[in-house]
């Protein structure tokens, strides 16, 4: 299951920012991966570097690009430093069938309740905007279990998937 697109839902704070991508499912290495794809592309779909905003676009754009070409999945947030953004990722953390929530992806999600959280495209997982810096970016190892929670901020050059 994968989650649909809801533009309309997403924060007009986030719309207005040029910090906008597209992407799509790829396979790298037997990996699935969801490289950011630049929006003015035009014919050949081009690469978008997380580094570099001259690649990025308006969320109208990023929009537009989805409704021209069918091979694209959706759009993403590259975060830069003057944002002030930070994002979570949490994966593998919710049964779409059943819609349970693993306990500890519940204790963050109450730890962030009142910032903008949506389901991540697979349908299993959550992203999470917030303000501020996170200390690190990259996986969060806990207790030695799986590394089910990322956390991206300027400089990381990452960005999330955005489903609305």
């Amino acid at each position: 299951m994968t989650a649909a697109l809801n533009p309309d839902s997403i924060p007009d704070e986030l719309k207005q920012l040029n910090q906008w991508v597209n992407w799509r499912y790829l396979k790298r290495a037997g990996k699935q991966t969801k490289p950011p794809i630049n929006s003015r592309s035009n014919g050949r779909l081009a690469l978008a570097k997380t580094n570099d905003p001259g690649t990025w676009s308006h969320f109208d754009e990023a929009l537009a690009a989805c409704e021209r070409h069918s091979e694209l999945q959706g759009f993403g947030f590259c975060f830069w430093e003057s944002d002030g953004l930070s994002g979570l990722d949490l994966d593998h953390v919710l049964n779409p069938v059943t819609g349970e929530i693993k306990p500890e992806a519940i204790e963050v999600l109450e730890r962030f309740k009142g910032t903008y959280t949506e389901i991540s495209p697979g349908g299993d997982g959550f992203h999470i905007w917030c303000k501020g810096k996170a200390k690190r970016s990259g996986k969060i190892k806990i207790k030695d279990k799986m590394k089910w929670l990322e956390a991206y901020t300027h400089p990381s050059h990452r960005y999330l998937t955005v489903t609305g």
